[in-house]
């Protein structure tokens, strides 16, 4: 028999315009969106922040004295541990959320649902930063709306590639926070070839410009494939989209290729691989075999003759 429970109240308290019991604040505002027809968003404060700032004369939630600490600042295993001590008394499993940061790794999320088991809790649930689209939305999530003030100096970089489509050149301008601006010149003015990299960079400085990683933008290019598939000093260019992933993978520093730039077939280094199979240049992989005078990789298809 089940007497007492501890149900879900996160929309529930918004609504109801209370506390949400043992859940900590979330935020101490918001951005709701309305579900009916009117769609429109509107910023909604914690009731108890709301009072405290109505009767104290505050502003803005910057003035709120210390001991207003949201969900996001409390360490997981004291979560745990508070509601192992109140499961003592409920019945049922606690519906209550552990709230974790975007980058916690699987083994801290493993210690907090193990903990929770090892202090008697019927169940957990642990949310990730980020892992999911809700109704509310933090203030820290819309400043990725904010424009982005170009200064008037901006340092920059450019990588050329050659396609069969002619030479690609890829620039990219960076201010103290990273790369923001990219730039992709491809082709004659006025062709098709021309009009759609330029349209790839334009797209990937606003993504960058609105708070976007530009790792996210390489693993998503990288990889398209094309018509035509070409090398350019033992890098494989699959497309244009494939060839702006790797030029920025160039100017991170992070091209395996390029890494591996003083790797040379024939080096004593190369001479003390073992025998018969040796390790790719182009793609890592010790798939590279020697047929009839020619370094050929069974991986990517990457090939040097000596």
């Amino acid at each position: 028999m089940c007497i007492l429970t501890v149900p879900p109240v996160g929309s529930g308290s918004v609504l109801a315009g209370t506390s949400s019991g043992i859940e900590p604040i979330f935020a101490f505002s918001y951005t709701r969106r309305s579900e009916s027809l009117s769609k429109e968003y509107y910023k909604v404060y914690h009731p108890l922040v709301k009072e405290y700032m109505e009767r104290f004369g505050l502003k803005s939630e910057e003035e709120l004295p210390d001991f207003f600490v949201t969900a996001h600042k409390i360490k997981p295993e004291f979560r745990v541990k508070m509601q192992a001590v109140i499961q003592k008394h409920i019945d049922s499993a606690i519906s209550s959320t552990v709230n974790l940061p975007e980058n916690v790794s699987v083994e801290e999320v493993e210690r907090i649902y193990f903990l929770a088991w090892k202090l008697g809790c019927k169940g957990i649930t642990v949310y990730r930063e980020g892992s999911r689209e809700g109704v509310l939305l933090t203030e820290k999530k819309k400043e990725l709306d904010k424009k982005w003030e170009r200064p008037r100096i901006l340092s920059g970089k450019t990588v050329k590639l050659r396609l069969p489509q002619g030479s690609i050149y890829v620039t990219v301008n960076s201010d103290e926070e990273g790369i923001k601006e990219v730039f992709v010149n491809l082709g004659k003015s006025g062709s098709d070839e021309k009009s759609y990299s330029e349209a790839i960079g334009r797209l990937i400085s606003r993504y960058l410009q609105q708070g976007g990683d530009v790792k996210d933008v390489i693993k998503s290019l990288k990889g398209i494939h094309g018509r035509n598939v070409t090398w350019d000093n033992g890098l494989q260019l699959l497309s244009v989209p494939d060839a702006v992933a790797k030029a920025l993978e160039i100017i991170l520093g992070e091209s395996p290729v390029e890494k591996r730039a003083s790797f040379k077939l024939g080096s004593p280094d190369h001479e003390n691989k073992p025998v018969g199979v040796e390790v790719c240049p182009s793609c890592g992989e010790q798939s590279l075999v020697n047929e009839s005078g020619c370094f050929t990789c069974k991986n990517c298809g990457f090939t040097k003759c000596e």
